[in-house]
């Protein structure tokens, strides 16, 4: 014990030695990340209650939640080559715009199809962000400051939902006060769904102002699926257990809004507050990633905190207290995305270059995969047998993809000082 208190103390202490070598760009891109995450963390409290509040059900939410991941696995492969082609930082404000405009879209929209269409837009922001996002972050940083910059980087985004769920939660009542209608009507939503526009179209400011680099400029010289052949056989081991969690999260994960209202009775303020609760654990969680990892490589790390998580999630589908419940509901995401920047370095370092941003198209692809398989057949099953049979599944699920990810990796685990 007293060797983990020293250890986690050195990690700590060593937290502003990397945060003062952090490149200018990677320092501008962990500022607009926080922005941007604000509005994303609006749009997951209210979105799915814009659609209850217009008359849709929970196969319609569940359809919605397909469709929005069908089209990041249609367009994540095409978007690594564009982002090889145009350059990372231009593809990273590429999809600011589409992300900004598809939200300012579903403020004039209320029907099944325009809905459905600002959907399709979002997707392919949000597809071109994610696939770009790693590959700009390699090329920002150095091998001794990469674990330190990933774990920043999803800390800044979990860490800015704690402000998005607050403003999501609240946005509703705010608007209703101001326009004179009810705080569950669409047009509360919609006016929450305008500010959450707002945000991510302000972090486009932090792009501009980069400077080009090697990460700014259109990098025609390679090619998109170069170097993907000769690690073709660590990409697959790599994608497995992502797949296997991804169909696991893909059962609640879209719906964590109308779990939490439903099976704890919450108002959406409430809601909006246990995301920003949920965010603000999970970004606890996230900066203490590296120092874990320090002390027991990153695998073993990764492979610990998602076992935990299991526990977390079996306790929130089958406690028969409710606080303890809702704890575990707040708990368990932080251990999950503590695990994601660590795995994401381990990943990225263990490829070729130019494997980078096509193993990271694929990565998504086959997240959102799984999300777009198991979301509408979820949504199916809450009408009939209610959340009980999703959470059994989603653990099982769990289970598989991060046992996987022990057999395939542990032996090349390293600590990461």
């Amino acid at each position: 014990m007293s060797n983990l208190s020293a250890a986690v103390s050195r990690g700590l202490r060593n937290y502003g030695m990397h945060l003062a070598g952090f490149s200018r760009n990677a320092r501008l891109y962990l500022l607009g990340a926080f922005i941007t995450s604000i509005g994303l963390r609006i749009v997951d409290v209210v979105f799915n209650f814009y659609l209850v509040s217009l008359g849709h059900r929970a196969d319609f939410v569940g359809q919605m939640a397909s469709l929005l991941q069908g089209v990041i696995f249609v367009i994540a492969l095409p978007a690594s080559i564009i982002a090889v082609r145009i350059g990372l930082r231009r593809a990273l404000a590429v999809s600011t715009v589409l992300i900004a405009a598809a939200l300012f879209g579903l403020t004039l929209v209320v029907a099944p199809e325009g809905i459905a269409l600002m959907l399709v837009l979002y997707g392919a922001g949000l597809a071109i962000m994610v696939v770009a996002m790693l590959p700009f972050l390699m090329e920002n940083s150095t091998p001794a400051e990469r674990t330190h910059l990933f774990s920043m980087n999803q800390a800044a985004v979990i860490g800015a939902g704690f402000a998005g769920g607050f403003i999501g939660g609240n946005a509703p009542q705010w608007a209703a006060s101001l326009g004179g209608f009810h705080a569950d009507s669409p047009q509360a939503y919609q006016e929450a769904l305008a500010v959450a526009a707002c945000f991510v179209l302000v972090s486009l400011g932090g792009l501009v102002l980069m400077s080009p680099g090697h990460s700014g400029r259109a990098q025609v010289a390679r090619r998109a699926f170069s170097g993907v052949r000769a690690d073709w056989r660590l990409i697959v081991k790599i994608l497995i257990p992502n797949l296997l969690i991804s169909l696991g999260a893909g059962l609640l994960i879209p719906f964590n809004n109308l779990f939490a209202r439903t099976r704890y009775a919450l108002t959406d303020a409430q809601v909006g507050t246990i995301f920003a609760l949920m965010s603000l654990m999970g970004g606890i969680a996230i900066v203490t990633g590296p120092v874990l990892a320090n002390r027991f490589g990153r695998i073993r790390t990764v492979v610990l905190t998602q076992a935990v998580s299991v526990v977390m999630l079996v306790l929130l589908g089958f406690s028969p207290w409710a606080w303890l419940g809702l704890l575990a509901f707040m708990l368990r995401p932080g251990l999950m995305q503590m695990s994601g920047p660590l795995f994401d370095a381990f990943s990225m370092e263990h490829v070729h270059e130019d494997a980078r941003a096509s193993l990271s198209s694929l990565n998504q692809m086959m997240w959102t995969f799984g999300m777009m398989v198991a979301s509408p057949l979820s949504g199916r099953v809450q009408l009939e047998y209610g959340w009980e049979p999703i959470i059994a599944v989603m653990t099982a699920a769990y289970v598989l993809g991060i046992g996987l990810q022990y057999v395939f990796f542990a032996r090349q685990d390293t600590r990461t000082a």
